[in-house]
């Protein structure tokens, strides 16, 4: 270890210039990081400092075995990281990104509940937007809204699905007679909605193929609820966001039970190096902790 205390020195010198501010950078006296400093020069049989005026500066030896010292620390801490992998009990920080659709209700109640069920885990939960989740590598684990494959070193798996039904404000409710209407009315629509929207029945055989022409396209869930519950059009909508009591939103009807639009799929993808205790678990606690309207199997 005093060899890695010695190559932390070294680094420290050479990012502050100064052999006093990089006392400071670590804390500690300035003759602590002078004896490593002579220590590890003897080791290699090369001067790797020398007086500049009144600062201590790298020599040409120094800065040359600072860009390898700097690799070596680097291997040491995935080696820390690899080996807290083997840990069987759930610990470390968990950084988990959810599709914006899920910055509210279920997983609100089911992060929190995770973290007081494993108080030695530290989530740092992130609410992105597509792009954000094709950008977000660094996360340890991802739940999204759809079957989108978001990024190439990600696995996936299939955690639930919601299922839509069409709605309208309970203000319409003697307005809507028979689907043969239903292009006649504006729709509030998801933004990848095309203008073709097919509905389906029960035992999933298509229903009704609808061309749509008057309509508004918006890429929040929460917005679109709000939007059709006030009497601005209707639309699809997963069925838990009218019906759920505790996190649903009041002010929608749901108009042909019979009727639906296609599963939106819940989906965990993660990724398979970084599978540590805490990743298991989190997928487990997920997995139990999903409604059972959500559950994918038929």
């Amino acid at each position: 270890m005093s060899e890695i205390a010695a190559m932390k020195t070294l680094l420290a010198l050479r990012d502050c210039e100064s052999l006093t501010q990089a006392a400071q950078h670590m804390d500690e006296p300035k003759s602590t990081l002078s004896r490593r400093l002579a220590n590890l020069e003897i080791s290699l049989g090369q001067p790797l400092t020398y007086q500049n005026g009144r600062r201590l500066s790298l020599t040409s030896a120094g800065l040359c075995y600072a860009e390898y010292a700097e690799k070596i620390l680097r291997l040491a801490d995935e080696g820390r990281q690899a080996i807290n992998t083997l840990k069987k009990e759930p610990s470390g920080e968990l950084r988990v990104g959810l599709c914006s659709e899920l910055s509210r209700g279920w997983s609100t109640d089911a992060l929190n509940r995770f973290g007081e069920a494993y108080p030695d885990v530290s989530l740092d939960i992130r609410i992105l937007d597509e792009n954000g989740a094709h950008q977000k590598t660094d996360l340890d684990l991802l739940i999204s809204c759809c079957d989108r494959t978001f990024c190439s070193e990600l696995k996936s798996r299939l955690l639930g699905r919601w299922e839509q039904g069409l709605y309208a404000a309970v203000s319409l409710k003697n307005s809507i007679s028979n689907t043969t209407k239903l292009e006649q009315y504006r729709w509030i629509c998801s933004a990848d909605a095309g203008e073709i929207i097919q509905l389906y029945t029960d035992d999933s055989k298509a229903a009704l193929t609808l061309h749509i022409e008057e309509r508004m396209k918006i890429n929040s869930l929460h917005m679109r609820a709000d939007a059709i519950a006030l009497g601005y059009g209707i639309g699809l909508l997963p069925c838990w966001v009218a019906e759920c009591r505790r996190h649903g939103l009041q002010g929608l009807r749901r108009i042909y039970p019979n009727i639906r639009g296609h599963d939106v799929q819940l989906r965990i993808h993660y990724h398979p190096q970084k599978k540590t205790a805490a990743v298991t678990a989190l997928q487990e606690w997920l997995t139990q902790q999903l409604p059972k309207r959500w559950d994918f199997a038929p």
